[in-house]
């Protein structure tokens, strides 16, 4: 399914390319700094954001008029941790990491000044889970939760600006999820537990900043 969705995207891309459209295939590394939202629960004031990176491939295709579409594909990692204080145990540290497979399609619009390319970006895209990982580091333990826990498909919008020197690319974007990462129904956790895990479910989010560095060939 997952392999369908990303050919079929892929396809779509392609087919709106004006057969003169120049297209460039390039290298992509970002940094990315996102945080979990679990909708509006008190344990959002606990909640830190937290570093990763992508890693993957990019597709340039210039249009007329300064538009340009650059779809890509990416592994993402992303996570987010929360600090708690309990009592008789002390300070504990909860962190969430997710590995997905990231394919976002970025509209943009430039302007061309001599060798450079300043351009503003909006940029939707799919999450496909690949791993994923709580870790309670007071106990030195590393969980692993099923595919139950978290959505296998999820998607977002990014909207953010860039520059385009030579054959680099540097770029900046504002991103968050439309859809919620965490998918269970909360009675395995029990009835008393089970209506405030559904709300932090419904309305559960990863957002975040990405810088990033292409180099395009």
């Amino acid at each position: 399914m997952k392999k369908i969705l990303v050919l079929c995207l892929a396809v779509f891309s392609l087919s709106i390319f004006p057969a003169k459209a120049q297209v460039d295939l390039g290298v992509k590394g970002s940094f990315n700094y996102t945080s979990l939202e679990l909708g509006n629960t008190n344990l959002n004031q606990l909640i830190d954001s937290k570093s990763g990176y992508n890693v993957g491939l990019a597709l340039r295709i210039d249009l007329p008029l300064g538009f340009a579409i650059q779809p890509e594909v990416t592994y993402s990692k992303t996570g987010s941790k929360m600090e708690m204080d309990l009592p008789l145990i002390g300070k504990q540290t909860l962190d969430v990491d997710l590995g997905c497979l990231e394919v976002p399609v970025g509209l943009q619009w430039g302007i061309q000044l001599g060798p450079v390319r300043p351009f503003v970006q909006c940029v939707p895209y799919l999450n496909f889970t690949l791993s994923n990982a709580v870790k309670l580091n007071s106990q030195k333990m590393k969980v692993e939760k099923n595919s139950d826990f978290w959505s296998d498909i999820n998607g977002g919008i990014g909207v953010g600006f860039g520059l385009d020197v030579w054959k680099f690319q540097l770029s900046c974007r504002y991103k968050w999820d439309l859809g919620n990462i965490m998918n269970f129904d909360g009675k395995s956790f029990g009835d008393v537990a089970s209506e405030a895990l559904s709300t932090m479910k419904d309305e559960s989010k990863m957002s975040g900043v990405e810088l990033s560095l292409a180099f395009f060939f």
